[in-house]
């Protein structure tokens, strides 16, 4: 059950070699490859060496490209893809085509510098409709925007205060500038729009005048002819501008057919500037770049292959103390996929003794089993994931959680005959209402609705031996480490006491002594390597641990409790589609409601099972023998999202 062995990788490659290395190697998707800040190589220097930073550019199109994406997504949304539709394949050959991306990248500029254009028009155009709806007070005005009287009468246009009294403003020019004319146009509820004819002889008092009201000149520039007039050429422009946008628009739904180019240039030019960032990050000299990193042990042939093809001086060496090798697991079929549940916990220790994956695996496909309890709940789960493994092809996280939840599907296959469950009590319930006379499907053991204390016991006594397993697993890991006395007190005695305890209860007397035997150990060991009080006070902490325990295997009451909720609703769906009795039109509701119904239970049943399942292995497993602290590998890989990297014919 030990964890995988790493190496500590130390390469200098040529500078002309670097690229082609780094893509290599992430081909492999095994080496974890750091930067001369992140090595612990360099951890002690007062200053990291000599790192120059590479910018191929890959960057700047990777975000102009992601771009150009989502305006196609907007302009020529993509065809429906089926639901478990599987990334497009292709070699790596074919994925740096240097043709392709060229194109896509133009392509993308295309697609960007129609979207700056139709964004700049759309601007324009809000600024010619602010300035059409200024002028829609002064429609009626038959006097150009640009008119400038000649001789000794100057003309006005400009707006008053909606509170100005135009009547009393006419009197106080009447009688403080005679040879002036105020003319109103119109008015809202914030102002007056008017014009203003001033002899030259009193023009300034017919400016005090009305400035004294709060008269503001009303000017737009360029404009020419009446403000209708200019309205209605402000309303062509912006027509006009809108109908360049609508080409503009049309022009980019005519590269729906650079789509798969761009999604596959995207892919490329991130995992280029993931190069970049390593190799920036490098400590170099004139001619070679230092890679530093990890790898697995078992990964050591294929990357020396590897190194020694590309002229590399390598030393692969085993982890120094001080050093922060990561942790990876490798597991078999069934318990590999469960290194997601782990990766959410957090990652062992490097070095630990245990990996908890396999212990894990029938604990967590048993729980959830009986949780869910269901045939035809259980079936659909499987037919699901095996359909996204199948025409999806995912990989990693994705490929481990569908392959868990197959797993999980079976056993609530399985569960779900040993305990009757058939999409709850559909059958009897249905073939009671439709044909007046109710059929049913025995469950193999018990029907945890009818005997839930069975239940109860049956989740105690799955409970009681996850627990005792990770007593096991946590004894085991101390003996390896040489701590016999800790295996003896910290889990021998407690096998004593549950052993005699349980002799007791079958009637075997000797079952007591047993179990006294036990304690006494705990309380004469429990406090070793403690001094004075120390020694006493430590023994009767062991045997209060009892608590502990019952609290422990309490927790896993929780199984019976959602599965008994879960075949609750089930049962209230299908009571609910029999309410409509028989005939046709009761089948169909059946149907219907059968469907809603089971769906959402289905939904809401998973997601409790999958978080509380996760949390019994968290809290009441891992808890006994899990030493935590370490950090998940990171290896160089071809992480892609539109297409699939294979390997050359």
């Amino acid at each position: 059950m030990a964890l995988i062995e790493m190496k500590r990788l130390r390469a200098v490659a040529l500078q002309s070699q670097r690229r082609a290395l780094l893509r290599q190697l992430r081909r492999l998707g095994c080496v974890e490859v750091e930067t001369a800040a992140e090595s612990s190589d360099f951890a002690g220097e007062e200053a990291l060496p000599q790192t120059v930073a590479e910018d191929t550019g890959a960057q700047e199109n990777w975000a102009a490209l992601t771009q150009a994406l989502q305006t196609l997504d907007q302009y020529a949304p993509p065809e429906k893809r089926p639901l478990f539709a599987a990334k497009p394949q292709m070699t790596q050959g074919q994925f740096y085509d240097e043709q392709v991306l060229h194109q896509a990248v133009q392509a993308a500029q295309q697609i960007n510098g129609a979207v700056q254009e139709m964004n700049r028009l759309a601007a324009e155009q809000s600024r010619l409709e602010a300035a059409r709806i200024q002028l829609g007070p002064w429609k009626d005005l038959d006097v150009p925007l640009d008119y400038v009287h000649e001789g000794p009468v100057t003309y006005y246009q400009g707006v008053l205060p909606a509170a100005a009294d135009l009547r009393q403003l006419e009197a106080t020019l009447e009688e403080q500038a005679p040879a002036s004319q105020l003319e109103e146009v119109s008015s809202d509820s914030e102002q007056h729009y008017v014009t203003l004819l001033a002899h030259d002889s009193c023009k300034e008092e017919a400016l005090a005048a009305i400035k004294q009201q709060g008269f503001s000149p009303f000017a737009m520039r360029d404009a020419k002819g009446t403000a209708a007039q200019w309205s209605a050429k402000l309303q062509q422009d912006i027509d006009a501008m809108e109908r360049q946008r609508q080409q503009l628009a049309e022009s980019i739904g005519q590269h729906r057919q650079d789509r798969a180019a761009i999604e596959q240039a995207i892919d490329a030019y991130a995992l280029a500037a993931e190069e970049d960032r390593l190799l920036s990050g490098m400590a170099r000299t004139k001619d070679t770049v230092v890679l530093t990193g990890w790898l697995p042990q078992k990964a050591q042939p294929k990357v020396e292959a590897i190194l020694e093809k590309y002229g590399c001086a390598f030393s692969l060496e085993d982890p120094q103390e001080g050093e922060d090798p990561p942790t990876a697991m490798e597991n078999g079929a069934v318990a590999e996929p469960f290194g997601a549940i782990t990766a959410m916990y957090g990652m062992p220790a490097y070095g630990s003794l245990v990996d908890p994956n396999p212990l894990m695996a029938p604990f967590y496909i048993t729980f959830f089993g009986f949780i869910m309890g269901d045939v035809v709940y259980g079936a659909l789960i499987s037919l699901i994931c095996m359909l996204g493994l199948k025409l999806m092809r995912p990989k990693g996280t994705m490929r481990q959680m569908l392959t868990l939840f197959f797993y999980c599907g079976l056993s609530t296959m399985v569960a779900g005959v040993l305990v009757g469950g058939w999409l709850g009590d559909t059958i009897p319930v249905f073939t009671k209402a439709v044909l007046g006379k109710e059929y049913s499907i025995p469950p193999l053991w018990f029907n945890p609705l009818d005997e839930p204390m069975k239940m109860l016991m049956l989740s105690m006594a799955m409970g009681a031996v996850q627990i005792l397993t990770g007593m096991a697993v946590s004894a085991w890991r101390q003996i390896k480490q040489g701590q016999w006395l800790d295996a003896l007190v910290d889990t021998g005695s407690w096998y004593l006491v549950f052993a005699g305890a349980g002799m007791a209860v079958l009637g075997l007397s000797f079952g007591v002594w047993i179990a006294v035997a036990g304690l006494a150990i705990m309380l004469v060991l429990g406090g070793h390597g403690k001094k004075g009080i120390g020694r006493i006070t430590g023994g009767l902490g062991k045997v209060y641990g009892i608590t502990g325990f019952v609290s422990d295997l309490l927790s896993y009451s929780r199984i019976m409790a959602l599965s008994l909720s879960g075949a609750v609703v089930g049962s209230v769906v299908n009571q609910m589609g029999a309410m409509a009795g028989g005939g046709i039109l009761g089948v169909l509701i059946f149907v219907v409601v059968a469907i809603v119904g089971h769906t959402f239970n289905l939904a809401t049943s998973v997601l409790s099972a999958y978080v509380h399942t996760s949390r019994l292995q968290y809290i009441e497993f891992f808890g006994r023998f899990f030493e935590g602290g370490g950090r998940t590998m990171t290896p160089l890989e071809n992480n892609t999202k539109y297409v699939e990297i294979v390997e050359e014919d």
